[in-house]
Order: C-alpha cells, then structure tokens, then sequence
C-alpha cells in the first residue's frame, strides 16, 4: 500500500476514469455551504489531478489504486471532496465499461459527455456501496444529499449538493 500516490506518466493519466469524474462532479454538483451556496463546483488543477490518479486504470481497465487518503490543513473542503466522490460513486459512471472508439456518450440528467478515441467508458455500480469514515468524534461522516436545482426549480432537473458537518 502506497503512503502517496506515485508519480504517473501522461499516458496512464488518459486512461483514468478520473476526467469523467471530474465532468460530472462540476456538471452535477454545488457548493452546499456560505458563502458559494448553490454555486457551480469548480475543482482546483491540483484536485482535478487528484482525481484523475485516483481513477488511473492499466491497460487492462483495473484501477491502478484500490485506496486513497488525501491529507490537507483543515478549511480545504476535504469533507466536500469527499462527498463530491461519495456522490460519483454512488450515482455517477464510475466503473470501467470498455475502451471508447470515439463518439460515444453518457448522459445523465440532461448532460452528455462524449468520450474521446481511446478514453475509458464508465458506467454506475449497481447496488452501490460508500463508506465514509472520520478520524474524529466531531467530525462528518456521512455526506448529506439533496435534490437542489442550479438552472430552474423544476424537480425533473435536480443537482446534488453536499453539505459540510
């Protein structure tokens, strides 16, 4: 087990399912807290790759990395982070569904994604599973969901908001 994530080349960063979790993470869900309520999440470069190591499959489609553990000082939305991941894996495409010839589309509430020559394809798990854990007695341990819309009040068009604490 790796204490950090190593160093991955370009090419192991095209095969990541991360790019697709980063599309649906700022595609579905809000900042759930002041003073950004219901604001676009936009993910850092530096968390954007985070995400896209943590989804880096072989060339076989296997995650290359089965746990991750991200350390930062408290205030840097870890819990959101969190939540954001909790809410793809639990809703979005998040296992690999085969290599993308090119034109390919997810959709998912309105949104399409279309995968690019060569990407991995994502699919939902079926029946998931998320564990969330805190180190602490006061800290969150579960993301709280609900059902909010960033463009109309229309309940066929929701987003999922997660909330700190």
């Amino acid at each position: 087990m790796h204490d950090v994530i190593p160093n991955l080349t370009a090419e192991d960063r095209e095969r990541s399912l991360g790019w697709l979790a980063l599309w649906w993470i700022q595609s579905f869900c809000v900042v759930g807290s002041e003073p950004a309520y219901d604001m676009p999440v936009y993910e850092s470069p530096e968390y954007a790759r985070f995400y896209v190591d943590c989804y880096a499959l072989d060339k076989y489609g296997q995650r290359r990395f089965n746990h991750v553990f991200l350390s930062r000082p408290k205030g840097c939305d870890k819990s959101g982070k969190g939540g954001r991941l909790g809410l793809f894996e639990a809703l979005g495409p998040c296992r690999f569904a085969g290599w993308a010839k090119g034109g390919e589309t997810y959709t998912f509430l309105g949104q399409t994604y279309e995968y690019l020559p060569g990407e991995p394809m994502g699919r939902p798990v079926q029946g998931p599973n998320v564990v969330c854990i805190a180190t602490a007695e006061e800290q969150p341990v579960l993301p709280r969901m609900t059902a909010a819309s960033r463009r109309s009040s229309s309940p066929t068009n929701p987003t999922c908001t997660t909330f700190p604490g």
